[in-house]
């Protein structure tokens, strides 16, 4: 097969300081990199793409960024105190109203700076209710809040063992609130609860206004149970011991269910997860489940295909998920060589699907390697299909993921390669020749 040539695109990078509401620079400060690109259908919401801290000058950096359009949020870290809020480049409270910048190849933005002026903080104030009409001292209550404008960070709200919410550092805005309540094993007073653990649920969106909120209820629901079935190649051997399951979810980061299940060739085993609050999953198996990288699972949610492990959980009942375990992982490797033919041990190679919709966080189709002192590289575990290779000088891991990230590298006229499952033909890549 013909050598491939790539071309190398030079970095571009942003930086400024972050100065306190009477001027002076502020060390310690967290601050975070935007895209501020509209998506496909022209809304604009904040996607973070790195993050960093002010130095001891109060001076903060982005480097190794490709050209677009960027926006820049300073929020409380040693220098801000214990505010929450956001303020965006030059001093806006919103997402909506930061200043966009518009970065080219090759060029740094300095000067950035940050006039770190946050929203006073109001109070919200309210109760937590359990529709199973039990005791909130028999449930591990938490609220987690996430702003619709990018008014802050996703945080918890202070929440007490009777299921009060009382929380003063929050900005006026608009929020989605999501409630869980886990049942304990045994209550505050060391007694254990007839029922079996579970737990329950709420989500709403909310307005806090600027004279905050006193008066909020939520009421706590049993989550959704979604039945399914796993069928494993029938010319496999199976795995000897049970293979768990577990269903991640994509909006509380600390919430999965999980499922053991017995592998049977060519027979449907059957699984449930329990206690789900509606929304984005992902699901993967266990680090301990006697599945090798070479297996590979294709999803049906109510008989509609569920791509790269990703379903969406519907709020109403009766819904079924069917799992298939078959040998369809690829694997590619080859050489990175730079024009004289010598080993380029200094970049990276770069696999990402070129379906934008498989772009999802943590997916194992977007990968990368680093060469060996040889030039040698390899990228396994990838499900057959059609990908994108760029070759890169460095790699943020924080943005391997990050759909602006890929969609920039998509936008550099990268190569298209179509990986068969197994071995893949070897290629060797030149980098910096003209194509």
């Amino acid at each position: 097969m013909a050598d491939l040539s790539l071309i190398l695109w030079p970095s571009s990078a942003i930086a400024g300081v972050v100065r306190d509401a009477s001027g002076r620079a502020t060390s310690g400060m967290a601050v975070r990199l935007f895209d501020g690109r509209a998506d496909a259908s022209g809304t604009v919401e904040p996607r973070l793409i790195a993050a960093t801290t002010t130095d001891d000058r109060g001076d903060y950096r982005f480097f190794h960024l490709r050209d677009g359009e960027y926006v820049i949020a300073a929020s409380g870290g040693r220098g801000g105190g214990e505010s929450r809020a956001f303020v965006y480049h030059p001093s806006a409270a919103r997402f909506v109203d930061a200043r966009r910048l518009s970065l080219e190849v090759g060029q740094e933005l300095t000067g950035i700076d940050v006039a770190f002026t946050p929203a006073p903080p109001v109070f919200i104030g309210g109760t937590i209710r359990l529709a199973t009409g039990e005791p909130a001292s028999l449930y591990r209550l938490s609220a987690l809040l996430r702003s619709t404008y990018g008014t802050i960070p996703t945080t918890y709200l202070n929440v007490n063992r009777d299921g009060r919410i009382a929380d003063s550092n929050v900005p006026s805005g608009d929020y989605q609130l999501i409630v869980r309540a886990d049942r304990l094993v045994r209550d505050a007073a060391g007694v254990e609860p007839s029922a079996q653990p579970g737990t329950l649920w709420a989500q709403r969106q909310l307005t806090v206004p600027l004279g905050g909120v006193t008066d909020l209820s939520v009421t706590c629901t049993p989550g959704i149970t979604l039945d399914g079935q796993v069928v494993f190649a029938a010319s496999a051997v199976p795995p000897r011991a049970p293979v768990r399951l577990k269903l991640q979810s994509l909006q509380v980061p600390d919430f999965a269910s999980t499922a053991d299940v017995e592998m049977t060739p060519g027979k449907a085993s059957l699984f449930r997860f329990g206690d789900l609050l509606p929304g984005p999953y992902r699901l993967v198996t266990e680090p301990q489940s006697p599945l090798p990288r070479s297996w590979s699972a294709s999803l049906r949610l109510n008989d509609v295909d569920a791509p790269d492990d990703v379903i969406d959980v519907p709020a109403a009942p009766d819904s079924s998920l069917h799992v298939n375990f078959s040998l369809q992982l690829s694997e590619f490797n080859g050489r990175l060589l730079d024009k004289s033919d010598r080993p380029a041990v200094d970049f990276f190679v770069v696999l990402f699907p070129i379906d934008p919709r498989l772009w999802t966080v943590g997916t194992r189709r977007v990968q990368q390697a680093r060469p060996a002192t040889d030039g040698s590289f390899m990228v396994s575990g990838l499900p057959a299909g059609d990908y994108y290779l760029a070759v890169l000088t460095d790699v943020d891991s924080r943005a391997m993921f990050d759909r602006t990230f890929l969609g920039g590298l998509a936008q550099s006229n990268p190569f298209r390669l179509t990986l068969t499952p197994g071995e893949n033909p070897a290629q060797t890549l030149r980098v910096g020749a003209a194509r």
